[in-house]
């Protein structure tokens, strides 16, 4: 969430989503916990191979055995396609620091074209861009985020590029 302008570049919700004030330091920090719910949006068109079928024998009426391979079959995700996650790991810019990542698992399947490129529940994994805990006065939370592979149904890690979701907390002082 682009929290400088009005322009909302990712969204994330849930009752684990928001600011952290500490009493005793009375700094504010951004926060969101295990449940939060993220949607990132693709920054390019990619070709993402669709499982293909294992091979399998056919028997033939003559008692031959012929090996039938199935080849992959690849779909082009679109740029600006939705990618909606849950977080496993909590987000806290009072804890991590820039380049830390962070899991996930998608909340909704990523289809194309009729085809399940990554399943419901599927592992995704991001990186922490920029994180910057807030200072007691003038120095406001910041945090940019995004998604960065997510797990295809054959376990393998499948890079993918998302915009970024970027929050800054309005300064102590103003």
């Amino acid at each position: 969430i682009d929290r400088k302008g009005s322009t909302e570049i990712g969204a994330a919700t849930g009752a684990a989503a928001g600011v952290g004030l500490s009493a005793a330091t009375g700094k504010q920090d951004i926060f969101h916990g295990v449940g939060t719910e993220v949607t990132f949006f693709s920054t390019r068109s990619q070709q993402i191979g669709v499982v293909s079928l294992p091979t399998r024998p056919v028997v033939t009426a003559a008692t031959t055995v012929t090996t039938v391979t199935t080849p992959t079959l690849f779909v082009t995700m679109p740029e600006s396609t939705a990618i909606a996650v849950t977080l496993v790991d909590s987000i806290d810019t009072d804890v991590q620091i820039s380049g830390a990542t962070f899991r996930a698992k998608l909340s909704a399947p990523v289809i194309v074209e009729g085809h399940t490129l990554f399943a419901d529940g599927a592992a995704a994994r991001g990186i922490l861009t920029n994180v910057v805990e807030s200072g007691r006065l003038k120095t406001p939370a910041e945090l940019n985020f995004s998604l960065t592979a997510i797990q295809d149904g054959e376990g393998h890690w499948v890079d993918v590029g998302t915009m970024t979701i970027s929050e800054k907390k309005d300064s102590h002082t103003n």
